[in-house]
């Protein structure tokens, strides 16, 4: 007998997985509560890596926390969602989120998110910024590292490509200290592989609320009234609801912006 085709057997099942810890930070628990209450609201399979005993020791120790979970799947082609947690939010079904991957896939085992004003060094860019894009955002082309979502086998071959820098797929971060940049080479190693990565530039899946200064969050989104009572976002001008939205920056000085477009996003969309 045959060993299945990779690229036409049907995905085993379906994971959302996100590094959590407890936090010491009030406020960052009560966002990762959130994240939370928002995956059971919708019956999302979500699993916390990460306990009371862990520590956040920077972004290169979180992809090696990612390696090992996608590594040791018992089934490799497994869908798994990577995603951030303590600065976003979860909509829609398991099936939602399957059949956004499918769409966007089509038939590549892995997706990666996008973002829009990252600034030079920080994050690949996949196209021309100073063209229309398929999402309405101007300049939504970048390669953001919190949202990565494909089948168990090829999202090892990600991580452990990013995590070992294999072929200087992740030197260096914008600081010249010489350290990994996980995002860097997220993007470079999806332009370095077509056939196996494909990018959401209709944020089926994934939407980066980043352009805080030029109101990104008003502009381009909104809520919309969903089955059951919900609520959902949708991005106003193609109406996608993306199953995992992200508003990052939230901690450090001067947050005020991005504060304030999480507390709105979350008043939205949060269980009542």
């Amino acid at each position: 007998m045959h060993a299945p085709d990779r690229n036409v057997a049907a995905p085993d099942s379906f994971t959302l997985a996100s590094f959590m810890i407890e936090s010491s930070s009030r406020r960052r628990q009560v966002r990762i509560n959130n994240f939370v209450a928002l995956t059971r609201s919708w019956g999302l399979p979500l699993v916390a890596l990460g306990n009371r005993s862990a520590a956040f020791h920077g972004w290169d120790h979180l992809q090696r926390v990612y390696l090992s979970h996608s590594s040791t799947r018992p089934r490799e082609r497994e869908l798994v969602a990577y995603a951030d947690s303590a600065d976003a939010f979860a909509q829609g079904t398991t099936a939602d989120w399957v059949g956004a991957f499918r769409r966007v896939a089509r038939g590549k085992p892995v997706v990666v998110g996008l973002e829009s004003n990252c600034p030079p060094g920080r994050c690949v860019p996949v196209a021309d910024a100073g063209l229309p894009t398929p999402s309405g955002v101007p300049g939504y082309v970048h390669v953001n590292g919190g949202f990565v979502m494909g089948e168990a086998w090829a999202i090892a071959k990600v991580w452990r490509a990013i995590a070992f820098n294999e072929g200087n797929v992740s030197c260096c971060d914008h600081t010249k200290r010489g350290r990994l940049d996980p995002q860097l080479g997220l993007g470079r190693f999806a332009l370095a592989h077509p056939s196996l990565v494909a990018f959401d530039h209709r944020q089926e899946l994934a939407a980066n609320l980043i352009n805080f200064e030029r109101d990104e969050w008003p502009t381009h989104y909104e809520a919309v009234s969903a089955a059951g009572d919900r609520v959902q976002i949708a991005n106003r001008h193609t109406r996608v609801r993306p199953c995992w939205m992200h508003v990052p920056g939230l901690y450090g000085r001067k947050r005020a912006k991005q504060v304030g477009v999480y507390q709105q996003v979350a008043a939205a969309i949060l269980p009542k």
